[in-house]
C-alpha cells in the first residue's frame, strides 16, 4: 500500500476515534451526586414534606449555560428531575455543601448544594416547595 492512501485511512480513524472519546469525558463530569443523611423532616421542590432520611442530588445535565437538570432521590428512590440556576462562586471550598432554610414549624427547606472546583465552587439552586421564612442552615457533608 503507498504512503498516500496509508494516510487518507489514518485521518478519518483519528477524527472517529476523538468525536467518541468527548461524550465519555462530558458524561463523567455531569453525573455528580451528593448525599446527606437529613434527620429531620423536610420539603423539596415535589412540594412534599418528606420523613428523615438519605437525601441524595445528582447533577444530571447541562440544561443551559445558566441551567442544570438535577436527579433528587430520597432513600434511594427518585422522586423526579428538576431544573436548578447554576452559578460559579470564588472561593474554597473544601467539601460539599447541601443548604436549606428552616420553615416556621422547625421543618427543613432545600434551597440548593455546591460542590467545591478548581476554579471555586459550583452552586445549584433548586425551586422551593413554598416561601421561605427564615435563615438558611447548612448540612455539612464529610
Amino acid at each position: 500500500m503507498s504512503r498516500v492512501l496509508r494516510r487518507r485511512w489514518l485521518i478519518p480513524i483519528l477524527v472517529t476515534t476523538s468525536v467518541l472519546a468527548i461524550p465519555a469525558a462530558f458524561g463523567s463530569e455531569a453525573d455528580r451526586c451528593v448525599s446527606a443523611r437529613i434527620g429531620t423532616p423536610f420539603w423539596l421542590p415535589d412540594g412534599a414534606l418528606h420523613a428523615p432520611g438519605t437525601l441524595t442530588l445528582c447533577s444530571v445535565r447541562e440544561f443551559s449555560p445558566v441551567a442544570n437538570l438535577h436527579r433528587i432521590s430520597v432513600d434511594g428512590r427518585t422522586l423526579g428531575m428538576f431544573l436548578s440556576r447554576k452559578r460559579m462562586a470564588e472561593g474554597t471550598g473544601g467539601v460539599p455543601e447541601v443548604v436549606f432554610a428552616k420553615d416556621g414549624a422547625g421543618n427543613l427547606k432545600l434551597l440548593g448544594y455546591s460542590f467545591p472546583e478548581r476554579g471555586g465552587v459550583l452552586a445549584f439552586r433548586l425551586p422551593s416547595a413554598s416561601p421561605l421564612r427564615n435563615a438558611a442552615a447548612v448540612a455539612r457533608l464529610p
